[in-house]
């Protein structure tokens, strides 16, 4: 039998993984929980994302926050962009790559051998 279709029936999101927000300038406290809850009055999130420094192991005042909807994404960004959020002013923007995508690090390399 066949094995039917993907989770996301309505793929808005392109490519299945819906669109990633940037967040920026937040405190080093900051949770994912919070920002979860600040967002997820937009839409539903998939995930929250808070990237920490490699050597420090703090984290680096950014997240991300996947929604699998694109809509809902932007809604979220144009209502927190510029809001208060854990407590500092932040900045909310579509993050333009998608991290862990090995595709990115792919992208932008020259061709072949040739030449000569």
């Amino acid at each position: 039998g066949g094995r039917g279709g993907g989770r996301f029936d309505n793929d808005k999101g392109r490519n299945g993984v819906g669109v990633s927000l940037l967040v920026r300038q937040l405190p080093q406290e900051a949770s994912a929980e919070e920002i979860e809850e600040a967002f997820s009055k937009y839409g539903q999130i998939m995930d929250v994302y808070i990237p920490k420094d490699y050597y420090t192991k703090k984290p680096k005042g950014i997240a991300f926050v996947q929604f699998p909807d694109a809509d809902e994404a932007a809604d979220a960004e144009k209502a927190l962009d510029g809001t208060q959020l854990c407590g500092v002013e932040v900045s909310v923007q579509v993050a333009l790559q998608k991290r862990k995508d090995p595709q990115f690090f792919q992208r932008g390399r020259g061709g072949g051998r040739g030449g000569g």
